[in-house]
């Protein structure tokens, strides 16, 4: 799973790096961010997880949250920040042990939940600064199945509630493409 997580954000980081500086602004289909708060967003989740792997203690909602605004840490650099993303997932996704242990997460994190978090956290973030900025990006159907399986298996097709990690599942039909499939899953109209 860790090839597949930095697979995944080394073509999230491409798009990041084409982003123009008058997007950043831009409204995402992430109803919390604009593109530069999720390119925080996912930035901060990466050196989250490579302070986690470390077995440095980070604080959940910190992690939750990670929202910093990484993009002026380094001068809205868009390719530093693609880079620093790379390096930071570099950095966690190495240990190949990663999966196994607890991390130090709030109370701990089992590893595996960890890294399906960072699966769905690059993948569907790395869909939104594509949409939001015009760029194409391909989610496989070997890529979105066994997510959206899992997803369903997690979450279920229930109502959410406000402040859930995803909003109401949008309505496509069932012959859609698996990705379609993925992104209207998570609240999001592909």
């Amino acid at each position: 799973m860790e090839q597949l997580i930095l697979s995944r954000l080394e073509t999230t980081a491409k798009i990041i790096a084409e982003v123009r500086p008058e997007q950043l602004s831009a409204p995402t289909p992430c109803r919390e961010y604009d593109v530069r708060g999720v390119i925080g967003h996912l930035v901060g989740g990466a050196r989250a997880i490579a302070a986690a792997a470390r077995g440095e203690p980070v604080d959940l909602a910190s992690f939750v949250h990670a929202d910093g605004d990484y993009l002026a840490e380094l001068n809205d650099d868009l390719e530093a920040v693609a880079d620093d993303l790379i390096t930071q997932a570099r950095a966690a996704l190495s240990d190949r042990d990663l999966g196994e242990r607890t991390l130090p997460i709030g109370e701990g994190m089992p590893g595996k939940m960890l890294l399906r978090i960072a699966l769905i956290e690059a993948v569907v973030h790395g869909w939104d600064i594509a949409k939001a900025t015009g760029q194409r990006y391909e989610i496989p159907d070997e890529v979105a199945g066994p997510m959206l399986d899992g997803m369903r298996k997690a979450f279920g097709d229930a109502e959410r509630p406000p402040g859930s990690a995803f909003g109401p599942i949008v309505p496509v039909p069932g012959d859609s493409p698996l990705a379609e499939q993925l992104i209207a899953f998570t609240g999001r109209t592909p």
